[in-house]
C-alpha cells in the first residue's frame, strides 16, 4: 500500500505520501526543538515560555493524531475503492 499514489479528483493536486511525511517530520522537529529550547534556556517564570511549550506540545499531539488518522482513513478509502473496482 505504501507506493499507491491516489487522487480522488484529477483536477485537484494532492501531495504524495513522501511529501506529506516530510511536512509532518519537519513540523514535529520544529515543535520538539521549541520545547527543548524552552526547557533548556527558557525562563520558567515567563508565562510566554510556558504558553509556547504548551502549544508546541499540543501541536505535536495534533499533528501525530491527524497524520495517523489521515493515513488510516486513506487506507480504508483505497481498500473500499479497490473492492468496488474489482467487482466491475
Amino acid at each position: 500500500m505504501e507506493n499507491v499514489n491516489f487522487t480522488y479528483n484529477s483536477e485537484l493536486y494532492l501531495p504524495t505520501r513522501s511529501t506529506r511525511r516530510k511536512i509532518v517530520v519537519f513540523s514535529l522537529l520544529f515543535c520538539w526543538g521549541l520545547i527543548v529550547f524552552i526547557a533548556g534556556w527558557g525562563d520558567p517564570a515567563n508565562s510566554l515560555h510556558q504558553s509556547l511549550a504548551s502549544w508546541a506540545f499540543f501541536s505535536w499531539l495534533g499533528i501525530v493524531a491527524a497524520y495517523v488518522g489521515g493515513a488510516s482513513w486513506e487506507n480504508v478509502k483505497i481498500m473500499d475503492l479497490q473492492k468496488i473496482l474489482s467487482k466491475k
